[in-house]
């Protein structure tokens, strides 16, 4: 797609025709978007608005098919009470899952949307991408994306985490998630963390996707833009496929070594347009799977 709005409609048209919700964000506010997984599970595509626009395309996508809810993901400062109007105005039932910031959306969002759920990966509210690289391993543990601080637990995901929480782990480094903030969590779960960690963002994507099984899919996307890995979460979520993040030009070595060990995937999807991802990047995946790298 020419931007990150019609890449989202792209993936919204292509793998969930017949979804009944769909997922609203603002396309410059990750904060509270990075939990938007969290609510879709695999079920509904997350589209872009701006903070006072409803774009056509995306209005369009909307009004497609029959829905049932529209799903707003911040609060005012995120997503107007003007988008808000708008979208009531379609006729179909709108929610918001807001917060006073990013931690109580996130908190929200896994009340609201994951009650049963009592696992937790535990990711930057921060830096964006190791959330999104974690999101279909989160959902094949069946746990939630927690967000937290580098150096410290908010209020509000502390409470989460001793209320609701039996099991963690952490992905991210330690430049992410500080070594002493990892003594805070284990103290407030009251047993040790794995980590999974590596020595960027790359490797880090790497080494979750290691951890998902029976993987027959995978997604490659932008490790600079937030925008093309968030839309591909869900997705993600429905094909059990890792979100392996690349550079522009040239896939990151821990990063070509796992899709190596791979070649028999049955399809590689590429979610981001020439901006994103770039021609090396595309020829090296050409090289390793041929007609079965998707656009």
């Amino acid at each position: 797609g020419k931007d990150r709005t019609d890449v989202a409609v792209d993936i919204s048209k292509t793998y969930f025709k017949d979804a009944t919700k769909v997922i609203v964000v603002q396309d410059n506010a990750y904060a509270d978007a990075m939990s938007a997984t969290n609510v879709s599970q695999g079920r509904y595509p997350i589209l872009y608005v701006g903070k006072n626009t409803l774009y056509d395309v995306t209005k369009a996508e909307i009004l497609r098919t029959q829905r049932s809810e529209i799903i707003v993901m911040g609060g005012v400062n995120t997503i107007s009470a003007n988008v808000l109007n708008q979208l009531k105005a379609l006729g179909v039932k709108v929610t918001r899952v807001d917060g006073a910031d990013r931690y109580e959306v996130n908190r929200n969002s896994i009340v609201k949307y994951m009650p049963n759920s009592s696992k937790a990966v535990i990711a930057s509210g921060m830096l964006y991408m190791d959330a999104l690289s974690s999101v279909p391993y989160a959902h094949a543990l069946k746990a939630s994306i927690v967000l937290v601080n580098k150096d410290t637990v908010p209020p509000v995901i502390a409470k989460l985490l001793t209320t609701k929480m039996k099991d963690a782990v952490i992905v991210g480094g330690a430049n992410t998630i500080a070594p002493k903030n990892k003594t805070n969590l284990e103290a407030l779960m009251g047993k040790g963390i794995e980590r999974i960690g590596g020595t960027d963002r790359y490797a880090i994507s790497a080494n979750v996707s290691k951890r998902l099984a029976k993987v027959e899919h995978a997604i490659v996307t932008s490790g600079v833009k937030w925008s093309d890995a968030l839309v591909a979460g869900p997705l993600a979520q429905k094909l059990n496929a890792p979100v392996l993040l690349t550079a522009k030009n040239s896939l990151p070595s821990p990063i070509f070594a796992y899709l190596d060990t791979h070649q028999n995937l049955k399809s590689v999807i590429t979610v981001g347009g020439a901006a994103s991802i770039g021609g090396g990047v595309r020829t090296q995946l050409q090289a390793l799977f041929g007609a079965k790298v998707e656009e």
